[in-house]
């Protein structure tokens, strides 16, 4: 959590980078591969920084992580 919320922070104040991501390798409906939060988006952003434990995080993956 800590290092999800600094990230997130981050890139709240730091507008000028472009791409700032949290990536979990997770097996998903069978496929496994590195899933990513974009952390520039205010929304995921937010809900990051409003989490307060590991299960709020790995619900807010199983719901926005993008497979890439």
């Amino acid at each position: 959590m800590p290092k999800a919320k600094g990230l997130a922070k981050y890139a709240s104040k730091e507008s000028r980078i472009g791409r700032v991501q949290l990536i979990r390798k997770l097996s998903r409906d069978g496929i496994t591969g590195f899933y990513r939060l974009d952390l520039a988006k205010s929304r995921i952003r937010e809900k990051v920084l409003e989490a307060v434990n590991n299960e709020e995080l790995n619900h807010i993956f199983d719901c926005d992580a993008v497979l890439e």
